[in-house]
């Protein structure tokens, strides 16, 4: 068998021992490889496996492992290809995000949603639950995956607890297994609240908001009513953290740059939290054409990625658990679930929609509970998307898959990098430092 080196091999660094730290991003292994190990990777083309040693037979064999070598009649950009159509249309589990309510009790000054109080009454409700049963029937799934969603889905807790007793029965009836996680603004998100869905509903993770320290995050996070959502959301998380997962998002522009550092302190030294809740950031980001504006409050994703790196750098200084697992980049078979089969978002009235961004606005339909099986031109657009040419020759793909798939399939990109194809290298050469220093434990 003869081999080659892997085209999605990325050198990081010599170091001042010989090693060289190397990483692969179809597999997402990092690796030290020694002065031996190189020679054999070096010479890789030549390599007549047979005639190796045993140690060399070892150590080669690790160079396969990681994906560093691969057999010379491998087309990895096929791969690729292949690996994406494929989760395209995997029926292993089903996808469900599904918005109770448009509804909110905020009205946060950058949100894209289309708002209004409408409820999701019961015969949509009784309608999922012949959706669901109708996908099984034609397309049996091992498991079904509930993302609670709005406006606030607690803005309409009823419906919410309603229509997951409906789906955790029907579950059971199935033999599958069932979870469930929600994105909510954490006001109403108390103590009994979350009691209830962690026992009896099976939530396990919640994403919540928090923009800044108290006066900054009451601007961008502002309740209808004017009152304070910062200390609301403070004091809820701490109610419930030992028994929910939580994840908090700080959405992140201009405007709030210089309350991070401030904010990181708070969170994991005042507060101390770090792995639960654990902390990320996220770019504000405008859909429409302002954020190309110089004018914008938007940050670049290249810019985002170089603050990306600092504040991973704080956050490791004071709690490095806090963000050690979020160095490594991690391979993806396709960026975003809007490009796949078994994946529905819900709105209210029972309208399917493929992309976060779209629910609400009909226009952008693809359908509704009630013709499960019927294929739009809706779903074709963003089933039948594929990648740029350009992306396809990159080394970042594997991690990549062409960033955010809206800004390629609605706003005509021919491609989207993600922020962490600029800063990957720094992330992982952190985390090496990182190893060199724990490898005992």
């Amino acid at each position: 068998m003869k081999f080659k080196k892997s085209i999605y091999n990325t050198l990081l660094e010599t170091r001042a021992d010989g090693k060289i730290l190397v990483f692969n991003t179809a597999s997402g292994i990092l690796s030290l490889l020694d002065q031996q190990t190189q020679k054999l990777y070096n010479e890789v083309e030549s390599i007549q496996y047979e005639d190796l040693d045993s140690d060399s037979k070892d150590r080669f064999n690790k160079l396969i492992l990681a994906s560093y070598v691969v057999d010379k009649d491998i087309d990895e950009i096929s791969v690729i290809k292949v690996r994406r159509q494929i989760q395209k249309y995997q029926t292993d589990y089903l996808n469900l995000t599904i918005a109770p309510t448009l509804g909110c009790n905020m009205a946060c000054p950058y949100c894209y949603e289309r708002k209004n109080d409408y409820i999701m009454n019961e015969s949509t409700q009784n309608s999922i639950i012949t959706f669901v049963k109708s996908i099984y029937s034609s397309s049996p799934f091992k498991a079904l995956n509930v993302t609670w969603y709005g406006g606030e889905p607690l803005f309409a807790k009823d419906v919410l607890l309603s229509l997951s007793t409906k789906l955790i029965s029907i579950c059971n009836e199935m033999c599958i297994d069932y979870t469930s996680s929600m994105i909510t603004n954490g006001t109403l998100f108390d103590y009994a609240t979350a009691k209830q869905l962690a026992d009896h509903h099976k939530l396990k993770s919640v994403q919540i908001t928090i923009d800044g320290m108290k006066k900054t995050h009451n601007l961008r996070r502002r309740l209808v009513d004017n009152s304070d959502s910062f200390s609301k959301i403070i004091n809820n998380i701490e109610n419930v953290k030992d028994f929910v997962n939580i994840i908090i998002r700080v959405n992140v522009d201009k405007s709030n740059l210089n309350e991070l550092p401030i904010m990181i302190d708070y969170f994991l030294n005042q507060l101390k939290w770090g792995k639960n809740p654990k902390v990320y950031f996220a770019p504000v980001v405008d859909y429409t054409s302002s954020c190309k504006n110089e004018s914008s409050v938007c940050i670049t994703s290249k810019d985002f990625a170089d603050l990306e790196f600092d504040l991973a750098k704080r956050l490791y200084k004071i709690d490095r658990s806090a963000i050690i697992e979020r160095l490594f980049p991690k391979p993806i078979t396709i960026s975003c679930g809007a490009e796949t089969k078994n994946n529905y978002l819900i709105d209210p009235k029972g309208y399917l929609y493929h992309c976060w961004l779209h629910i609400g606005n009909q226009q952008h339909r693809s359908g509704h509970v009630d013709s499960p099986h019927r294929i739009s031109k809706e779903d074709a657009k963003w089933l039948l998307a594929d990648l740029n040419e350009k992306c396809y020759e990159c080394k970042f793909i594997p991690i990549c898959q062409g960033g955010c798939a809206y800004h390629r399939i609605c706003n005509n990109e021919t491609y989207h990098c993600t922020r962490s194809s600029f800063n990957y290298k720094e992330m992982l050469q952190l985390a090496c430092e990182d190893y060199l220093l724990h490898k005992s434990e």
